[in-house]
């Protein structure tokens, strides 16, 4: 039996690789960025608030989860790359939140904290965004227009909230008359669907440009800091969001240079 499935699963992955160039390129930027950021944060083992970061351990957790989705892609589960990105999304959210609200505390206090929002019934959707209340912290503009973060992961959260939960559309396509054979195989077969594939490339993007966002807030240090490895994964995945955050806090910065600069001039 296992080498039955050892030789489907090669065939599988021939097949599903075929329909992945795009795709592959986004993988690969995510690694290398989120490798290079993980990496940074050895350099600050004598600062205690780094030290007891949850954001910096389920960073580490991001790193296994990408090599997951990678898995997953290969094998053509869709559906499970939407579970594991809305936990990624999530999980990061609650770190954020907490590293945020709760920086004084070691990571015993931390951990108490997230004990008791899930308690709470706070540490998912709607109440834990309402929590952080993201748009007060975290400003953005873009072609000069304001751009609500939450909105942006609200409807994100929805939309892969939507796509594994179960529903009553999950049973459409056995309906004949109405049925798309081929969503039908893509849902409860292992099969290669080139729509599927990129929408889960497009949202693998989506997450991962929330999850640079909060880890640059968070630590702020890394925002003025002109990384030319991460300006590029952004670009190239269509980060948008974290691109325009880190490009004003480059402004802000040169801003506050050229300030001080004219003050000694003038002394």
């Amino acid at each position: 039996m296992d080498k039955a499935l050892d030789r489907y699963l090669r065939k599988l992955e021939k097949s599903a690789l075929s329909t992945l160039p795009p795709s592959k390129s986004y993988w690969q930027h995510h690694m290398f960025a989120c490798a290079n950021i993980a990496a940074s944060f050895g350099s600050y083992a004598d600062d205690e608030r780094k030290r007891n970061s949850v954001i910096n351990i389920r960073m580490l957790e991001v790193l296994r989860l990408l090599i997951e989705y990678r898995i997953l892609e290969r094998t053509c589960s869709y559906y499970s790359i939407c579970r594991q990105l809305r936990f990624m999304l999530e999980s990061m959210l609650q770190a954020y939140y907490v590293d945020a609200e709760y920086g004084e505390l070691d990571l015993q206090g931390k951990i108490s904290v997230l004990k008791q929002m899930k308690r709470d019934g706070k540490a998912i959707g709607s109440k834990l965004l309402n929590m952080i209340d993201i748009d007060k912290r975290i400003k953005l503009r873009s072609m000069k227009k304001k751009v609500s973060v939450r909105a942006r992961i609200e409807n994100l959260y929805k939309d892969l909230s939507n796509t594994v939960h179960p529903d009553y559309s999950d049973f459409l396509p056995f309906l004949t008359e109405s049925g798309d054979h081929f969503e039908w195989i893509s849902r409860y077969m292992l099969v290669p669907n080139p729509k599927l594939s990129d929408y889960c490339s497009q949202k693998l993007n989506q997450v991962m440009d929330i999850i640079y966002l909060l880890i640059f807030d968070n630590f702020q240090v890394y925002a003025l800091v002109p990384f030319k490895w991460i300006r590029d994964a952004l670009s190239a995945t269509n980060c948008f969001l974290t691109f325009d955050y880190l490009r004003s806090k480059e402004s802000a910065s040169e801003t506050k240079f050229k300030r001080n600069d004219v003050k000694r001039t003038s002394s």
